[in-house]
């Protein structure tokens, strides 16, 4: 394998798009058109000529579209090119990534030239997906990104990876290395490369002075861009075509010396017509180029009066706020037309700050260029805010003028500014988390969920989040996550998974976090650890609301609901209790939805029962995700009751407690209800769930000291997302009459027959059980004895949890409570 050149001469660097082609040496193969192309204009039409006479016959042929696209590319017809590419990607098959990448390329660069930013970007990424091994399409996004866009932390990743691609120093490397701020890495490669190209190699030593000159613009030394850009010319620089439009020249379009090299040579420099975030230069802060008019063209003097006018004058920010903040760039638009018979050949825009304000950076003379009688061309015009920026009133005037005289009555806006307010980012909360909860393990995924404020004054913007880990430790996704924008008091969270290997032989796992922002300036970094044998939580969709107002608590932010927080302490173990805790999330129906915070209700209620209560870790069985035949497995058939609980139970002495958060559903003929394994049609639920008379009956024959049944889980063949079991007939929990009136025994379910057991997003549990366990907690504990009695546990339920299905979901849900009001609803030791 070896590689096919495809040389373009664009933006200052002779790109080089690598792709794999047949077993010939490098320097004998071209690509279908470099041989060709470079015998002049004429070939050109030729290629376009024979490309159609082709497509006229088979007007699926992707090489015919890809060489004429080419070939119009060559001529300077950047549309017509696109046009042909967007063609040719249509036909080449996806499997061909070669093609595909260098085909988006193409197109993307067909975008890049005509200013259309954000179409450009979609093909760079996608050449990039097709070939992450090439510098070029990582370049051309690292420079939108930077210059056009000013999303420096995006941009700096592209930047990267174009030095990390290129081994020996380029153009490439070298425009790199300034966008990144390496100025005088930059500087040191551009002494590298002049000394490789010499006065008699016309075409490289021309194509080095025309990238020299790019640079010079886009730093904006107009004098010296003028000085490389006359050599390169003079040398037989000839892409006239890519000149006029190069986006690295817009900083000094309209210097003297940069316009009077482009007059001599009878070429006139394009501005783009579509908005173009350019980022601010540091200095000076007031202005960046200075007002001059441009040369009279005798060859067009007016043959009819011209009438310039300036109307639908208007502001447009990136935040909305209808203000100029610093660090952000909005845009003055208008519209300039020309009401009169004559036509204008050069009109230009002069833009002025009358005030005096600090801190603003714009561009005070734009070209339009010719305006003919009856057009109109609308502008968008940048104003960026530096961070000295001082609050007031910036008001501008714009004024329109011609090269004969017949200016525009002056245009006025007045734009309210705001001094900088710095972000501060924060990292208030953290925790880790497993699919099922449980213990840190080697080898086991866990999860990291962070909680990312900005607590600050001012917006904090393009937000990243970096994950670095020691060795021996791996992430199982990606490791930087990009938050976008965050307003003062707004909050995002981040999740990364990740796994250690075997020979990771520390006992903490520590994860470094560093959150940063656009300026660079404002980056909050933490080290979150974990620890062997650490309980997790259970992983569960976390939503946190941003909190607008400034005097916000902000460190009330947390990942976790309250009632996993600050459990009370048993005072003693419990090695005589036994608890089933199952969740059931995942269900393998299709038409089944899962029960989002099935298995963080479950988890929570084992941690409850270790934490507060004391009971044994290896003496509770969880269930995540139970079958039928789990559920069959512990706690036995209508036929038999003695399964695994039994085997647990001392008759007399054992205190059991039985959880179940997940679907219900009933019966349609008989109306039994049925708790609904994951392996469980609910068409079929007589035959293939687990009948709730059954549980009864065989927890009724256990020898117990005491027995609490905990059901979050409606009845009704209806959940939270929607019908389980259509046309189904709601049905009331039936209880074995011996369980219901046995004083040891407890029974709690989350509503009546008719209703929906509900969720409570904001705190990741289902309703019921969240309030089970802030009654638990001590919320119900109404005589502070330490032990929550059914009676109170059944007036705190019976208050909230209606309260709260009403106010968050607009429904009914009343749970249902039986058992002796006096008794503990989980007996301590």
């Amino acid at each position: 394998m070896h590689t096919v050149y495809h040389r373009l001469c664009l933006s200052g660097v002779w790109l080089l798009l690598t792709c794999t082609a047949s077993a010939q040496t490098p320097d004998r193969v071209l690509n279908e058109l470099g041989q060709t192309l470079s015998a002049g204009s004429r070939r050109l039409l030729e290629i376009i000529e024979e490309s159609t006479q082709v497509l006229y016959y088979d007007p699926q042929n992707a090489a015919s579209y890809n060489n004429r696209a080419t070939a119009y590319f060559e001529k300077g017809e950047y549309q017509q090119a696109l046009d042909d590419y967007t063609a040719a990607l249509a036909r080449y098959p996806r499997a061909d990534r070669d093609r595909m990448a260098r085909v988006h390329y193409k197109r993307g660069l067909c975008y890049y030239i005509l200013g259309q930013y954000a179409e450009a970007l979609d093909d760079f990424g996608q050449a990039i997906v097709f070939r992450p091994d090439i510098s070029d399409s990582y370049y051309f996004r690292g420079k939108i990104r930077h210059i056009m866009w000013n999303q420096r932390s995006l941009a700096r990743e592209d930047l990267e990876a174009v030095l990390r691609l290129n081994t020996t120093p380029s153009i490439q490397t070298v425009f790199a290395r300034y966008l990144l701020g390496d100025i005088a890495a930059a500087a040191d490669e551009l002494r590298t490369l002049e000394k490789q190209v010499q006065a008699d190699q016309p075409a490289a030593y021309a194509q080095f002075y025309y990238n020299l000159a790019g640079l010079q613009g886009l730093i904006g030394n107009g004098y010296t861009c003028a000085a490389h850009l006359r050599k390169a010319l003079e040398a037989g620089y000839r892409d006239y075509a890519w000149l006029v439009r190069d986006p690295n020249f817009q900083p000094v379009a309209l210097d003297r010396d940069f316009l009077a090299l482009l007059d001599s040579y009878r070429l006139t420099y394009r501005l783009s017509q579509r908005t173009l975030t350019l980022e601010p230069l540091p200095a000076p802060l007031s202005t960046r180029q200075t007002y001059r008019q441009p040369p009279v063209d005798p060859a067009n003097r007016p043959a009819a009066p011209l009438s310039l006018v300036a109307s639908e004058l208007g502001f447009a920010d990136t935040d909305g706020n209808n203000r100029l903040d610093a660090g952000e760039t909005a845009h003055i638009t208008l519209s300039v037309s020309n009401a009169g018979p004559g036509a204008a050949s050069r009109v230009w825009v002069r833009l002025r700050e009358t005030t005096g304000l600090s801190g603003l950076v714009y561009d005070t003379t734009f070209t339009l260029g010719a305006l003919t009688a009856g057009t109109s061309r609308t502008l968008s015009l940048p104003v960026s805010g530096h961070q000295r920026l001082a609050t007031g009133e910036a008001v501008f005037e714009i004024q329109i003028l011609e090269s004969y005289g017949f200016d525009a009555l002056p245009a006025y806006i007045q734009i309210p500014t705001q001094a900088f307010m710095p972000p501060r980012l924060e990292i208030p909360d953290h925790h880790f988390a497993s699919e099922t909860g449980g213990y840190m393990r080697t080898g086991v995924p866990l999860i990291l969920k962070l909680g990312v404020q900005n607590t600050g004054t001012g917006p904090a913007l393009d937000v990243v989040v970096r994950i670095s880990v020691p060795e021996n430790v791996f992430m199982a996704g990606p490791d930087t996550f990009h938050l976008g924008t965050l307003a003062p008091g707004a909050s995002q969270v981040a999740e990364v998974e990740f796994f250690t290997n075997r020979r990771y032989a520390a006992t903490d796992v520590p994860l470094t976090v560093t959150v940063t922002e656009a300026t660079g300036k404002f980056t909050a970094r933490q080290t979150c650890t974990v620890t062997l044998n650490q309980p997790l939580e259970v992983s569960s969709r976390v939503v946190i609301k941003a909190t607008p107002s400034a005097v916000t608590d902000y460190r009330s932010l947390q990942l976790l609901s309250d009632v996993d927080r600050d459990l009370p302490r048993a005072l003693q173990p419990h090695p005589d209790a036994v608890a089933v805790i199952i969740g059931n999330r995942d269900y393998q129906h299709p038409d089944v939805p899962a029960v989002a915070y099935a298995l963080h209700d479950a988890a929570s209620m084992r941690k409850y029962l270790v934490t507060s209560f004391g009971f044994q870790e290896d003496r509770i069985l969880f269930l995540p995700n139970a079958t039928q035949a789990d559920l069959n497995g512990v706690f036995g058939t209508a036929e038999d009751y003695r399964a695994r609980l039994f085997n647990l139970v001392d008759s007399g002495v054992t205190d059991i407690f039985v959880f179940y958060s997940g679907h219900g559903a009933p019966d349609i003929q008989t109306g039994e209800a049925y708790i609904v394994p994951v392996d469980c049609d609910p068409t079929l639920v007589r035959f293939n769930g687990y009948s709730i008379q059954t549980l009864y009956n065989n927890l009724s024959q256990i020898p117990y000291r005491t027995a609490t049944v905990v059901l979050d889980a409606c009845f009704s063949g209806m959940s939270d997302q929607g019908t389980l079991v259509a046309q189904a007939s709601p049905v009331r929990i039936k209880t074995s009459g011996r369980l219901l009136r046995d004083p040891r025994a407890a029974v709690l379910t989350a509503a009546g027959g008719s209703e929906i057991a509900s969720w409570y997003p904001d705190q990741t549990h289902g309703l019921f059980t969240y309030y089970l366990l802030k009654g638990l907690q001590g919320a119900a504990d109404t005589d502070r004895d330490r032990d929550v009695s059914v009676d109170e546990l059944r007036t705190w339920l019976q208050t909230q949890v209606p309260a709260a299905a009403r106010r968050i979901h607009n429904r009914t849900q009343t749970p249902e409570v039986y058992g002796d009001p006096v008794r503990a609803v989980v007996a301590r030791p």
